[in-house]
């Protein structure tokens, strides 16, 4: 039988195609009859991830065959490299897992990883799901043990980010959690989740001193807002500034926010 490397096949390179396409029978043969190693290096620096994908043109990354099927949301490509031996735990050079690809695309099938892996950043794949919104990816993992009031390297929280604050802008701070994902994402179905279900913390707070509610406060989510206050987070309390929810949605101009908080917030707060 003729081999790939007989018709100088790179059937490396088709395994990589074959997973960001999601085409499933192409990766069978390539990994089944061609023998493409899904672990193989591709440089000196013993590099496992196989092949450069360009993104609009402009910068060039490196994935491993079952970060590219993560990415790509294919499962069953996915279970093809698990049952050939992919290693589940993998990372880029950021860190990230493919479990945190999967995590932000609601990809269920990423068996066997390591849910508390964290990239580079401190983001979980509980963090990553609930910034990126995928409620049930944030049922599975809590159904599996993830660390609910875990916080990354700013802090941050699942909740912090669920509940709609700007990541990038406080992507060098610290002290976010999951309910501070919720409103980072601006996403109220996860924020209730978190509360309701998984018991998040309503009252944790970032690296700043900032909790889930003076952060919606200050983006101007009125319904997180409303939703937190009824679930009695406190509207009183202040960050290392001195600064509350209501100074926050003041400061910003949100009106509908501030008549909120003034209705919950003890007079001699105000």
């Amino acid at each position: 039988m003729q081999t790939a490397d007989d018709e100088g096949i790179d059937e490396q390179k088709l395994l990589f195609l074959a997973c960001i396409q999601g085409k499933l029978e192409t990766a069978k043969f390539v990994v089944e009859r061609l023998g493409a190693n899904i672990e193989a290096t591709i440089d000196d620096m013993g590099n496992t991830p196989l092949i450069f994908v360009s993104l609009q043109g402009k910068a060039e990354f490196v994935f491993s065959a079952l970060h590219c099927a993560a990415v790509g949301g294919n499962s069953e490509v996915c279970e093809l490299l698990l049952e050939a031996g992919a290693n589940v735990n993998q990372r880029k050079p950021d860190g990230t897992t493919p479990l945190m690809e999967a995590s932000q695309r609601n990809q269920l099938n990423v068996g066997g990883a390591d849910i508390e892996l964290a990239d580079s950043d401190g983001h979980t794949p509980l963090t990553l799901a609930a910034f990126a919104g995928q409620l049930d990816f944030v049922r599975y993992l809590l159904a599996h043990g993830a660390l609910i009031n875990g916080t990354d390297i700013a802090g941050a929280s699942p909740l912090h980010y669920a509940a709609g604050i700007d990541v990038k802008q406080q992507a060098g701070k610290s002290g976010i959690t999951a309910l501070h994902a919720a409103y980072l994402a601006n996403d109220l179905n996860i924020v209730k989740f978190l509360v309701e279900e998984a018991g998040a913390d309503l009252e944790i707070r970032d690296a700043t001193g900032r909790t889930a509610l003076m952060g919606a406060a200050s983006d101007g989510l009125a319904d997180i807002v409303q939703y937190l206050v009824t679930k009695k987070a406190r509207t009183d309390w202040k960050d290392e500034n001195g600064i509350t929810a209501i100074d926050y949605a003041e400061k910003n101009g949100h009106t509908e926010v501030v008549k909120i908080l003034r209705v919950e917030t003890p007079h001699n707060e105000l």
